[in-house]
């Protein structure tokens, strides 16, 4: 059984928020597994407070060369099992291939398909949320509509306790 798992995320906002469904996917299926996903710093309070995921790990494709390599060192100290690729960059491709996972599942129109070792199809005209989840399906998880209830946002108390101050 699969227990450990990297979701390697996007950089722009809708993409995150449309990777969302994918996080409670894999909860419902792997209650107990450890999941954490890389995604751009910026990105990060996106994904902060969502309760299927275990780790946030920021990356920057400015950064230094030395200050990447503690990333990547740190993603291969995950230990991760499986590594489910959303984005289609040569960047992320290598990074998923970076982060030691044995099972790395992409898209077939990915800039580097050969850094994969699952390469999915991706139909015309189905929506990006639903293309994430195939990537789910792809390790035999039966995954219907109801996933994209997992497309909200969690707040944190902090964000919570901000949105009351600007309603009072």
């Amino acid at each position: 059984m699969k227990e450990r798992f990297l979701v390697v995320n996007l950089n722009q906002v809708g993409a995150v928020v449309l990777s969302l469904p994918v996080f409670a996917a894999l909860r419902q299926a792997f209650p107990k597994a450890f999941i954490a996903t890389l995604v751009r710093d910026a990105m990060i309070p996106i994904l902060e407070g969502n309760p299927h995921i275990d780790a946030i790990i920021g990356w920057e494709k400015k950064w230094p060369l030395k200050r990447k390599w503690r990333i990547v060192k740190a993603l291969r100290a995950l230990d991760c099992e499986v590594a489910l690729n959303l984005s289609h960059s040569f960047e992320r491709c290598l990074l998923t291939w970076l982060s030691g996972a044995k099972e790395r599942i992409g898209f077939q129109s990915a800039e580097a398909p050969f850094l994969l070792t699952c390469r999915i199809p991706e139909p015309p005209l189905r929506h990006s949320a639903e293309l994430n989840l195939d990537l789910v399906r792809a390790l035999g998880v039966s995954v219907g509509p109801e996933a994209l209830e997992g497309l909200r946002i969690w707040l944190t108390k902090e964000d919570g306790a901000f949105v009351k101050a600007l309603a009072n």
